[in-house]
């Protein structure tokens, strides 16, 4: 069945958003994940179908039958970010999950995190494991013990050191996103590295609770591990682009910072994939906005001087540049 604002019932507390991409080798595991949360809980399961053109959403049309709590939206191909907010669209619940369909929640875990959470917090941050080659990898965690703070405090300690840009180990308040209109940029991968500065920079209570609720799954076929090609590369400049000019009406110093910084990372990332993967297009729109980018990053300041000097020597640098942010 495909969902709509009628069909999904108001009274649900959470909404898990799956959008889903010819996955059907996990897409299945990812949806009882979910369903192993007990039924005294309420919550849907908002699965969209991106245009698969393999059996994916075949392989679970029996959960679909069985479950009402599971709803189906079905649209042509048009990536991630447009799944999630077209999900977002019809949601109900009081708060929003966002799982990739090639991972599985905790259910455990996230119920143990969701009664001990403050229900007044704009995000709320989980921890999560590792999911390689079958083997479950507990992740370090950011801090051993819980924390609430403003969305800066995260953003400014925590943003460039363990956090990083994902959106799948975060529960969000409805209420926030639609106050604060949060949706995703469309038509890019990488929307995450877009979207989470600004949740965190405009949420006025964070929380984080050291308690794993997802995994991950680490694959040679995800957005981020696949070969590297040119969408990909005009893409992550497309995202760089948005983040600095967001960085541009923010007021707080430390979090324009990091804003900036998390986008001349990206921007290093995709200028030295784009070398060393030797694509036909060339580099100067992307090296032109590396120039211009405003950092207090000594290290980016460097490359910066050095660029217009010696290529030979920037994309040296710029290499464990790369390497030690990992």
């Amino acid at each position: 069945m495909n969902a709509s604002p009628d069909t999904i019932p108001s009274s649900l507390s959470f909404s898990f958003i799956v959008p889903a991409y010819n996955v059907e080798a996990y897409l299945r595991d990812c949806l009882l994940s979910i369903l192993a949360i007990d039924e005294s809980y309420k919550y849907e399961i908002i699965l969209v179908d991106d245009g698969c053109t393999d059996n994916s959403v075949a392989s679970v049309q029996d959960l679909l039958n069985d479950h009402s709590r599971l709803h189906l939206i079905t649209q042509q191909n048009s990536g991630m970010s447009v799944a999630r907010n077209v999900a977002l669209d019809v949601s109900r619940g009081q708060y929003i999950v966002f799982i990739d369909s090639d991972d599985m929640l905790d259910s455990i875990g996230f119920v143990s995190c969701v009664e001990s959470m403050d229900p007044t917090a704009d995000i709320v941050i989980g921890g999560f494991k590792n999911l390689v080659d079958g083997n479950l990898q507990l992740q370090p965690p950011l801090m051993q013990e819980n924390l609430c703070a403003d969305g800066r405090y995260f953003l400014t300690n925590y943003f460039l050191n363990g956090l990083h840009s994902v959106v799948w180990r975060n529960i969000y308040r409805r209420e926030f996103l639609e106050k604060n209109a949060l949706r995703f940029m469309e038509g890019v991968r990488f929307e995450d590295a877009e979207f989470s500065p600004r949740c965190l920079y405009l949420a006025n209570k964070v929380c984080y609770i050291n308690t794993p609720i997802y995994h991950y799954r680490k694959r040679s076929g995800s957005t981020l591990n696949s070969r590297f090609t040119e969408d990909k590369f005009h893409d992550m400049i497309e995202v760089t682009q948005r983040i600095f000019e967001f960085s541009k009406k923010v007021d707080h110093r430390p979090s324009k910072g990091v804003i900036i910084d998390s986008a001349i990372g990206l921007l290093s990332m995709a200028l030295y994939l784009h070398h060393v993967s030797d694509l036909p297009s060339q580099a100067g729109r992307a090296l032109k906005l590396f120039r211009k980018l405003d950092t207090s990053n000594w290290k980016y300041r460097l490359l910066q001087i050095i660029l217009p000097l010696s290529r030979r020597v920037f994309y040296g640098l710029l290499k464990k540049a790369v390497e030690r942010r990992g």
